[in-house]
């Protein structure tokens, strides 16, 4: 008989802040009643990416799915193949909306977040058309989302219309859409209630108004531009909490300096809903002899304010609250908020009461049931700068548990990632793949010595943003950062001792690279960078057309990779030294370029500057003419320096034109000529 399938995911709660907490918590009996791995970690630290090693079990960067929001899966996602298996009865919440039979092969949302998503990439790609940034493939991109929008609301007013001018002519319609701000207000939604990704971006802004005392003392508990208080309880008066259950608060928005204001009395998710929501389709389900899949995505912790819920204005309600927060001066950890806090127990409180429904129903009996996390958290909500973005345990590190018929409580130390617990599933409920690919492996067959991730560093453009990595075992975490177009040893990195610096605090990257053990960790993640990126290069159903411009790649990975590999970083005393003795000829595909070259100091020695761009050829930058690369040139007398994003392309050029050593200024030193 099948079994069902009960996936409860924590949004935004790592491992490490359930580590705080005090030892009878609910999380503390899960782990010593449970198949436990104490070292899983997300595949993204933020839920678009991180969603598709748990729905997939697929790299956030391959495949079609890397449009934030739009998920166009290469393998089929975990609801269809439960469904195809003959689960019937599917619940999908994620994070507001109940599933009906409609399973549509795209990620399941809320669709005021999608249609003001769509509205934000429109205003994204206006702002690159205006400057004349905007490239071909861009077009293709825009398409895909502009066409998702209309599937979702073809019911609008204007979309059948709007639709039929799409049709017409595409590259047309696109062009004018980017150049008519009105026009594109048309994809914005006014419908659906807002969703916790909508909840932040709809705060609004007020032009220096001045706040009042209680609101001044209120901002002075905010952290950055979120609900986010200091640690210690003794701010908690009775005025403070009066003020927070029933005004907005005026804090700073750090982008841009403006009085930012934020309601702080209306929670958009809450677990216990969450848990009542599910009862009430399960009482209803119409399979009822049969199994049944339910997802349940609850973003209490990623929304920590959620710990009241919505019943303000009721007639006790205020003093429940301040007896909640005087519980905090029995908290025995400081490490992280009060609101957090609270959340985390409110959290731990509605998952123990659910699992004692669970036991009266007997349901626990033939249901697995699995905990987890989509990713972590910095000690903050919504403000994510760099260094909150590392491949850090708080950031990346999400409990697992698992119980169900059969399953013997176990604590596995070995590093997992997201994307095994799709393929667990799939051996423990006997599914039939259909001849799909995963890349994870069943949990229960043991962890392996390090986990690793890849995503893309800000907007969901891998033309122009950077691609980030990171891979940890015991010992270390390394962090990688380059463009899609570069080599690996060209990007940028940084690493933490974990045993020196738990917190993972210090960058130590120069005063350990040359440790053995450094450079095994190392090495993994070099290959890890080279699969993920070739993949990306060279796949044609990818909706970004590299592989129209890198094609070249598949019959050379052997000899890419062994490039990729070979790459050493080139001392700034030999570069100076040759300096004297060589003429130099630099090499570049964009502004970058010209940076480079003012930085430089010592342009008296440039011999050329070469450019693969057919648009720049005669131009001149600081005196110096552009022209394409060309082997008509005394090489034994000449420094080849190549600066700028498009390695590969770069590469391949001079390969062409008989150049056979050159070297990439990112690897001259610390690349900061």
């Amino acid at each position: 008989m099948k079994k069902n399938v009960i996936m409860i995911v924590l949004d935004s709660l790592s491992k490490w802040y359930i580590d705080q907490m005090e030892e009878d918590s609910f999380f503390s009996n899960m782990e010593k009643s449970s198949y436990c791995a104490a070292n899983m970690y997300a595949s993204g630290p933020f839920t678009e990416a991180a969603i598709r090693g748990l729905w997939e079990s697929a790299d956030p960067v391959t495949g079609n799915g890397l449009l934030g929001g739009i998920e166009k899966f290469r393998a089929m996602p975990f609801f269809e193949l439960f469904q195809k298996n003959g689960y019937k009865d599917i619940y999908m919440d994620y994070p507001m909306l109940l599933s009906t039979d409609e399973l549509r092969r795209r990620e399941i949302q809320g669709t005021g977040w999608v249609g003001d998503t769509v509205l934000d990439r429109l205003k994204y790609y206006a702002e690159l058309k205006q400057k004349g940034e905007l490239r071909s493939g861009d077009y293709r991109i825009i398409g895909i989302w502009l066409e998702h929008w209309f599937d979702i609301y073809r019911h609008k007013e204007k979309a059948p219309s709007e639709y039929a001018l799409y049709l017409q002519n595409k590259r047309r319609y696109i062009d004018e859409l980017l150049e008519d701000e009105l026009r594109q207000e048309n994809f914005r939604d006014e419908e659906s209630e807002p969703s916790a990704r909508s909840y932040l971006s709809r705060a609004e802004r007020v032009e220096n108004k001045p706040l009042s005392d209680s609101e001044s003392k209120l901002e002075s508990l905010v952290r950055h531009k979120n609900i986010q208080y200091i640690m210690s309880s003794q701010h908690y008066d009775r005025e403070t909490v009066n003020l927070m259950l029933g005004q907005e608060v005026y804090n700073k928005d750090l982008a841009t300096g403006d009085n930012v204001m934020y309601s702080m009395r209306r929670p958009i998710s809450n677990i216990r809903e969450d848990f009542e929501h599910f009862w009430e389709w399960h009482d209803n389900r119409t399979d009822i002899e049969g199994p049944f899949l339910a997802y349940i995505h609850d973003s209490s912790f990623h929304l920590p304010e959620s710990f009241m819920d919505r019943r303000y204005g009721e007639a006790g309600y205020e003093e429940e609250i301040w007896e909640k927060v005087q519980e905090t001066e029995l908290l025995p950890f400081q490490k992280m908020s009060v609101m957090k806090q609270l959340s985390l127990r409110h959290i731990s409180k509605n998952l123990n009461l659910f699992w004692k429904e669970l036991e009266k129903r007997a349901l626990l009996e033939n249901t697995y049931v699995i905990i987890t996390a989509d990713h972590g958290s910095a000690n903050t909500i919504y403000c994510r700068p760099e260094s909150k973005w590392n491949y850090s345990r708080r950031v990346f590190q999400v409990p697992f548990y698992m119980t169900g018929p059969d399953i013997t409580p176990h604590i596995d130390y070995g590093f997992h990632m997201a994307q095994d617990i799709l393929p667990t599933l799939i051996d423990r409920c006997g599914l039939d793949t259909y001849g799909n690919h995963y890349m994870g492996h069943n949990i229960e067959s043991g962890g392996d010595e390090y986990a690793f991730s890849t995503w893309v560093h800000g907007a969901f453009d891998l033309y122009r943003q950077e691609i980030k990595m990171g891979i940890r075992n015991e010992r270390y975490s390394i962090n990688c950062i380059g463009y899609i177009t570069q080599f690996f040893g060209s990007c940028r990195f940084t690493a933490c001792d974990l045993m020196a610096d738990p917190d993972e605090a210090d960058d130590v990257y120069e005063s350990v690279r040359e440790r053995e053990d450094f450079i095994n960790l190392y090495k993994k993640l070099q290959n890890r960078w080279f699969e993920i990126i070739f993949d990306v290069l060279t796949d044609q159903e990818n909706p970004w057309d590299f592989s129209e411009k890198y094609g070249f790649l598949v019959d050379k990975k052997e000899k890419y990779r062994e490039f990729n590999e070979s790459q050493k970083r080139y001392p700034r005393e030999k570069f100076e030294k040759e300096l004297k003795e060589k003429q130099v000829v630099i090499v570049g595909t964009d502004e970058e370029l010209e940076v480079f070259l003012k930085n430089f100091g010592y342009n008296y020695q440039v011999k050329e500057v070469w450019d693969i761009n057919p648009q720049k050829l005669g131009t001149s930058i600081f005196g110096h003419n552009i022209c394409m690369p060309h082997a008509d040139i005394d090489q034994s007398n000449t420094l080849f320096v190549v600066t700028g994003r498009q390695e590969l392309e770069l590469k391949e050029y001079l390969d062409d034109a008989g150049i056979r050593d050159y070297l990439y200024w990112r690897l001259i030193g610390q690349g900061d000529i």
